[in-house]
This record gives structure tokens, C-alpha cells and sequence, in this order.
């Protein structure tokens, strides 16, 4: 599944999830005891509430909450101002790295999307691990 982890849209996300699997919605609405308008509202909202998220997490068998995980790895500011984030943001452990996330990069340097160099600085990737995945994984 592709996702855009800069400007995320989980509603799309798990409609995506629910066409990839081959449900219908009437499978969804039954086992959620919610009307299938409801469900096409979700399919529609940009954010979900997280108790909600985690039940289609559970029904789809899929880390919907791992989306946003992979968005704060590569876009959260806390290389860009140090002093700043040390005292206003939560720690973010950056050297956890996914199989998405690696493929995502990948896709980026292998269709010229982006150089070895921007993606070092803009998700703060350093060098010697973008040329393992380069090795390892091209």
C-alpha cells in the first residue's frame, strides 16, 4: 500500500485497506454495529479517534497507528532545532527505521525524486545508513 507520509489521510488510508483485502462495507458496518453512511464518513475523515483506529486496526489486521509513527521518524523537527525541541517536544527514537520507510526513501533517490544528499538533510538519515539500504536493498 503507498502511502503519502507527509500529508497523511487516514480515512483514505483504511479504505484502502478495506478494497485491498476485498471486503464490503456491509462486513464492516455489521461487525462495528454502525450504519454503512457512518463508515463512508470515516472513509472520508482525515484523522480518526484513536479507540476508533485501533478497532480497524484489530479488523484489518493492519498497524494503522505504525502510519504515524513513520511520519514523526521522518518529518518531525527535532533535527532542525535542537535547543528548541530538547524543551517543548517529546523524544522521538529516530533509529527505527521500517521496511516502508525504507522503501519509501528508496523510491524517492531511485525516481529521482530526491539526491542522496536531500534526503540525508530532510529526514536527517545519515549518510552511511542510506548507502547500507542502497546496498542492501537496490
Amino acid at each position: 500500500m503507498k502511502i503519502n507520509y507527509k500529508d497523511l489521510h487516514i480515512g483514505s488510508i483504511i479504505k484502502r485497506r478495506v478494497e485491498d483485502l476485498g471486503m464490503q462495507t456491509s462486513d464492516i458496518y455489521i461487525k462495528l454495529n454502525c450504519s454503512q453512511a457512518r463508515i463512508e464518513e470515516i472513509f472520508q475523515q482525515k484523522s480518526v479517534e484513536v479507540q476508533l483506529l485501533l478497532i480497524f486496526s484489530k479488523l484489518l489486521d493492519f498497524d494503522f497507528f505504525r502510519i504515524y509513527s513513520q511520519h514523526l521518524i521522518l518529518y518531525s523537527q527535532h533535527h532542525k532545532d535542537p535547543v528548541k525541541t530538547r524543551i517543548n517536544s517529546p523524544e522521538f527514537t529516530r533509529n527505527l527505521y521500517t521496511k516502508e520507510i525504507i522503501d519509501f526513501v528508496l523510491e524517492l533517490l531511485n525516481k529521482g525524486i530526491k539526491s542522496r544528499l536531500e534526503i540525508q538533510q530532510d529526514y536527517n538519515i545519515p549518510r552511511s545508513t542510506l548507502q547500507k539500504w542502497i546496498s542492501k536493498y537496490n
